[in-house]
């Protein structure tokens, strides 16, 4: 810069001085200076928010978003097409600062070209979460930092990075990268090893020029932005599974397949200290039993089942929440848990605010008494067990509401429509028309009082006696006498109630 320059810079400096600072163009060559160092840190301000933005801008610079660029660059064979990935961030170890761990305020953000997505800070470098990334048209790589957050106007420090290539390892090594729990060292920022972080990659179906397409998601109200971990989980257990937006029954038995691990059984206080009891946990459907403080009587449930059409000392099974101490135990008898929690008597799921791997649930066992539930996740990211709970419970509420629902409409209509669904139910178990109309007469002859009852069978006497007498008149000597007209109820008859067509009738709609 020439003196002359220097001097005009100067000058407006001195100008704005003393248009800013009241007295400001009393301070001679000190307010022009001040004037230019004051242009200067406005300028840098300026500059360092105009850089912080385009980070986030930097998708509506991109030139694929103009004039088809991007359709013509796949064409080409430039560009791989967008899509979806799972990142499972486990945990972090080996580090080369060892005063990290308890001290530091860890956390991972993961990075693919203007995407981003981060974990919750840990100090304990255990994390256990799943996030969604999308990995735009265009991108070479993708890139996770481990960083060190710093309180007050300090920015975050780098303790390592790790990236990968797009091509290489989410298309040609796929089979070997994807869907396997691995270990990524982490690199400083002079190339040395800064430690290890565990991760799990996961390739979801569908490319991001889909994401504004609505598609139907693999269980009803489950949404990959809002269930990322559970919806990594769910993957896992359908794999191939072509079927979308499954619900009700189907939908439980999925988030039952899910919700199974080890887990750490706390007290419902607060108090961290001590350690809790190792426990594996299983959603399964079991029947009710007495010892269950969550359920009744099982013979007031008995009663109360045949008092919904079902057959005496028929009890349906439920979905329990339930606890053994070990895999091995559950493995060895499955129906006989240690702790059996009824799912529809669970009220509420919570995440702890204090601790990133603590939930609990609620729920009201036989007396009304509200009870908690606490517990400690062991190498599984949290969310999976409480959106899965929360889904698990909402779906068994629908489920149960519709049964009864389906129950009142099917009571109220009329008999003959009940004896059709009934007859096509018995049909499709293999019974001949011969069987069950025999049996809808027993039924029916107990369902009228007595003095209808004693009529019909008059009647059905008298006809029967008319037939017989035809039938001797007709008949040879060596034919012998007259065919029953009656057949015994067959061993494989189920036992006569008067309310059996009403259940059949609904469990051939279910």
């Amino acid at each position: 810069m020439s003196v002359g320059a220097a001097r005009a810079v100067a000058g407006v400096g001195g100008n704005v001085m003393s248009m800013m600072i009241p007295g400001g163009g009393l301070l001679g060559a000190a307010g022009s200076a001040a004037g230019v160092f004051a242009i200067f840190a406005v300028c840098g301000f300026c500059l360092r928010w105009c850089f912080a933005k385009c980070k986030l801008c930097w998708k509506g610079f991109d030139v694929r978003a103009f004039c088809g660029i991007d359709k013509l660059l796949l064409a080409w064979g430039i560009d791989k097409v967008g899509f979806f990935i799972m990142i499972t961030v486990h945990s972090a170890k080996d580090f080369r600062n060892t005063s990290l761990l308890g001290k530091a305020n860890l956390y991972a953000i993961m990075e693919a070209k203007y995407e981003s997505c981060k974990t919750m800070v840990n100090k304990n470098a255990k994390w256990e979460e799943t996030r969604r990334l999308a990995v735009p048209q265009g991108c070479s790589h993708v890139k996770l930092s481990l960083m060190d957050r710093k309180s007050g106007p300090r920015s975050d420090s780098l303790i390592g990075f790790v990236q990968w290539s797009v091509d290489k390892h989410f298309f040609k090594q796929a089979d070997k990268f994807l869907n396997v729990r691995k270990e990524h060292k982490l690199h400083a920022k002079d190339g040395s090893v800064a430690g290890q972080i565990s991760l799990t990659f996961r390739k979801v179906d569908g490319t991001v020029d889909d994401s504004d397409v609505d598609e139907d998601p693999l269980l009803e109200g489950l949404d990959p932005d809002l269930h990322p971990a559970l919806y990594g989980e769910v993957l896992n257990v359908m794999g191939d599974e072509v079927l979308r937006n499954l619900q009700g029954s189907r939908k439980v038995k999925v988030l039952a397949s899910v919700l199974q691990g080890r887990l750490e059984r706390r007290k419902s206080t607060r108090s961290l200290r001590g350690g809790g009891a190792e426990v594996f946990a299983a959603v399964c459907q079991l029947l009710p039993r007495g010892s269950s403080d969550s359920e009744p009587d099982i013979e007031d449930l008995k009663r109360k089942a045949q008092e919904k059409g079902w057959a005496k000392d028929y009890v349906p099974k439920k979905w329990y929440w339930c606890l053994w101490e070990s895999r091995k135990e559950f493995e060895k008898d499955p129906e006989d848990p240690d702790v059996m929690v009824s799912v529809l008597s669970i009220t509420s799921v919570h995440r702890d605010t204090a601790q990133s791997n603590y939930f609990s649930f609620k729920y009201k066992n036989s007396d009304g008494k509200s009870i908690e539930e606490r517990y400690r996740t062991i190498r599984r990211d949290r969310e999976v067990w409480v959106d899965g709970l929360e889904l698990l419970r909402l779906e068994c509420r629908l489920l149960k509401k519709s049964e009864n629902d389906k129950l009142a409409y099917w009571r109220s209509r009329p008999v003959g429509e009940q004896m059709d669904a009934w007859k096509a139910e018995l049909r499709l178990r293999g019974y001949s028309d011969d069987e069950i109309n025999e049996y809808y007469n027993h039924v029916l002859m107990q369902s009228m009082s007595k003095e209808d009852r004693e009529r019909a069978a008059g009647r059905a006497a008298a006809k029967e006696g008319a037939a017989a007498t035809t039938v001797n008149s007709a008949a040879s000597p060596e034919t012998g006498g007259p065919q029953g007209s009656l057949q015994s109820l067959p061993a494989k008859q189920p036992q006569p109630s008067v309310e059996q067509p009403v259940a059949a009738a609904r469990s051939s709609l279910g």
